[in-house]
């Protein structure tokens, strides 16, 4: 599983590796899909973008192949996920805000390796 990051309203970028995720699952999916289309349409040609289930109903004028629950395959997602992780990044937040860049990468990194190690575990 891959949990993202989000700091305030800033987008961060990406450091890419190999190739771009197959779903994308995102409270404003379908606004990521265009921009990411606009900005590297090759990488994302294959990414599949999706609502998450929570904000959906939000989403008046948007198509409804973004919308998470009209696909059987996604019925036990978790889609809250990284939005859960990232609440708990708030315990954090006065500690962060005092670091040097290269020390909050740091700490954000093992706290996320933290996490992932006990979702393992379960």
């Amino acid at each position: 599983m891959l949990y993202c990051l989000t700091l305030g309203n800033n987008l961060q970028h990406w450091h890419i590796s190999i190739s771009a995720p197959s779903i994308v699952v995102y409270d404003n999916a379908c606004k990521l899909h265009s921009y990411s289309l606009n900005r590297n349409p090759d990488f994302f040609r294959d990414t599949w973008f999706l609502v998450d289930r929570l904000h959906w109903f939000n989403h008046k004028g948007c198509n409804d192949g973004y919308n998470l629950n009209d696909y059987a395959q996604f019925q036990n997602l978790n889609s809250q996920a990284a939005e859960q992780c990232n609440s708990s990044l708030g315990k954090l937040k006065s500690m962060l805000s005092y670091m040097t860049n290269k020390n909050f990468h740091m700490h954000c990194k093992f706290y996320l390796w933290v996490l992932n190690q006990r979702k393992v575990k379960l």
